[in-house]
C-alpha cells in the first residue's frame, strides 16, 4: 500500500498578506517597506527639526560664552584706547650725561601702566627692556642709553620720536609713538651724544680760555687758550669782535688744531692784542642793553647813532663776553662766537676792558 504524505494545509488570514516559501519552504519575512514609509520625515520636517536643534544648543551656554567674548573683546578695545602717555620738558633743566638722556612722561589715562620697553627713532638704536609702573597722574623718569656706534661725521642724530611699549591692567600690550622732534629731550639727546663722541657741529668746535691780562698803555694784551673739542681736525681761520675793537695776533693764522680724544680736546696758546677802534662801539660791544642817565629809557644793542655824549659818559663799561671768530674744517666754514671763560669759573665770565676804555676814551 502506497502511503504518500498528508498534504499541508495552511490556514492564513486573508486581511493579511501572503508571504511565499522559499525553495526550502519556509515563508520568507514580512518586508516592512511600506511601514517604514509610514514614519519618514518630509525634507521641510527634516530642515525644521535641524533649526530647533540649532536653536536650542545656541541659546545655550555657548551663546553665553560668545557674548561673554564680545565684551571682553570691546573692553580691551577701550582699555586700548585710554593709553596716554604725554612728554614732559619743562622742568628739566640739566643736559645728558655719558649714561644717556633723561625722558620724562606723564601718564595721562585713567589706569596704571607697566611700561617694558623703549626705542629712539634713530638710526642703530636697538630697543632697550624696561621694569616700571606708573599710576595715574604720575610722572616717569627714563635714562634713554646712547647709540653703541658714534657717527663719523657730525651732526649726530636728533630723535623725532620715541616708542614705549606698555602693558595695561587687563594685560593689553600697546606700543605708543610719542613726538620729540622739537622738545628739550631731543636737544639733551643729541648734546650727550656730541660730549661722548666728541662731534660737535662746526660753529661748536672751539672754546676759549683767557689765561692772563695785561693793561699796555692803550693796549689790552689777553692770553687766550683755545680748545678743539671735536674728533676732528679745525682750523682757526680769524679772530675779531665788533665794530669797538681792533684786535692782532702774535701767531700767524690759520691755527691748525688736531683731532681731540674722548675727554681731551687739543690746544693752541695764542697771545691777543685789543685796542680801541670806537668808544661808543667798544662799549655797545660790552653790555646789552644802555640804560641813558637822562629818562631811564633803554637802548638796545647797535645803535650808536641814538648814544649822546652825556649817554655816553653814563654808561659803565662790562665785560667782553665773546670773539667772534671763523671756523673751518679745511672744506667749509662757519662763522661763530666764541665765549671768553675764566679757567677757575664755571660759567663764562668775559674779559674786563673797563681799564683799557678809560685809557683809550
Amino acid at each position: 500500500m502506497d502511503r504518500r504524505p498528508a498534504p499541508v494545509v495552511t490556514i492564513s488570514d486573508p486581511n493579511q498578506p501572503v508571504r511565499p516559501l522559499d525553495a526550502l519552504g519556509h515563508q520568507t519575512p514580512v518586508r516592512r517597506t511600506a511601514a517604514i514609509r509610514s514614519w519618514r520625515l518630509s525634507r521641510w520636517q527634516r530642515r525644521s527639526l535641524i533649526g530647533a536643534v540649532l536653536l536650542a544648543v545656541l541659546s545655550g551656554p555657548p551663546a553665553l560664552y560668545l557674548r561673554h567674548r564680545s565684551l571682553d573683546a570691546a573692553r580691551d578695545r577701550q582699555d586700548l584706547r585710554s593709553v596716554q602717555l604725554s612728554l614732559v620738558d619743562a622742568d628739566v633743566e640739566f643736559p645728558g650725561t655719558q649714561d644717556g638722556a633723561l625722558l620724562l612722561l606723564r601718564n595721562d589715562g585713567p589706569q596704571a601702566l607697566h611700561v617694558t620697553s623703549e626705542r629712539v627713532d634713530v638710526a642703530g638704536s636697538p630697543a632697550h627692556p624696561l621694569d616700571l609702573t606708573v599710576q595715574h597722574g604720575e610722572r616717569l623718569e627714563v635714562t634713554v642709553p646712547l647709540p653703541e656706534q658714534c657717527p663719523s661725521r657730525p651732526p649726530v642724530a636728533r630723535p623725532g620720536s620715541v616708542q614705549i611699549t606698555v602693558t595695561t591692567a587687563r594685560g593689553q600690550h600697546r606700543t605708543l609713538r610719542i613726538d620729540t622732534s622739537d622738545s628739550g629731550f631731543a636737544a639733551r639727546y643729541a648734546f650727550a651724544q656730541q660730549r661722548t663722541c666728541a662731534l660737535y657741529p662746526l660753529d661748536s668746535s672751539l672754546e676759549a680760555f683767557v689765561r692772563s691780562v695785561a693793561l699796555h698803555g692803550r693796549e689790552l694784551a689777553v692770553q687766550v687758550r683755545f680748545e678743539n673739542l671735536t674728533a676732528l681736525p679745525r682750523e682757526l681761520i680769524s679772530v675779531g669782535t665788533g665794530q669797538g675793537f681792533h684786535v692782532t695776533l702774535d701767531t700767524p693764522l690759520p691755527l691748525r688744531f688736531a683731532p681731540a680724544g674722548p675727554g681731551a680736546p687739543t690746544h693752541q696758546d695764542v697771545l691777543l692784542h685789543l685796542r680801541v677802534a670806537s668808544c661808543i662801539a667798544a662799549r655797545l660791544d660790552t653790555q646789552q642793553v644802555i640804560t641813558p642817565a637822562s629818562d631811564g629809557t633803554s637802548l638796545p644793542l647797535g645803535s650808536p647813532q641814538h648814544i649822546t655824549k652825556e649817554q655816553l659818559q653814563a654808561l659803565t663799561p662790562a665785560a667782553l663776553q665773546a670773539l667772534r671768530v671763523v671756523v673751518g674744517d679745511g672744506a667749509e666754514r662757519a662763522t661763530t662766537e666764541v665765549f671768553l671763560q675764566d679757567p677757575t669759573a664755571a660759567a663764562p665770565t668775559g674779559l674786563p676792558v673797563g681799564s683799557l676804555l678809560a685809557a683809550s676814551c
